[in-house]
């Protein structure tokens, strides 16, 4: 358990890069996380589906890669090092 919470905390710079790759700067993350709040039928009266939806793939991309990251660290270290 210790291992995973120190590969989370190390690769704090990793999610900041691949953070500034998906969503080009904290503007985009803020708006990322606006639509991710707002209901989608709020958006969908207001024409903005479209952009709901990418923002909040987006998201997912971004928590799913940063996941990725840490559980490759986390087998590569326990398989190979460990």
């Amino acid at each position: 358990m210790t291992l995973w919470i120190i590969l989370i905390i190390v690769n704090a710079p990793v999610y900041l890069l691949f953070g500034k790759a998906v969503f080009g700067g904290w503007d985009g993350f803020g708006e990322c996380v606006k639509y991710w709040l707002m209901p989608d039928v709020v958006s969908l009266f207001r024409g903005e589906w479209g952009e709901d939806f990418w923002a909040e793939l987006k998201l997912v991309w971004w928590a799913a890669g940063c996941a990725v990251v840490v559980f490759g660290e986390w087998w590569v270290l326990t398989n190979y090092v460990l």
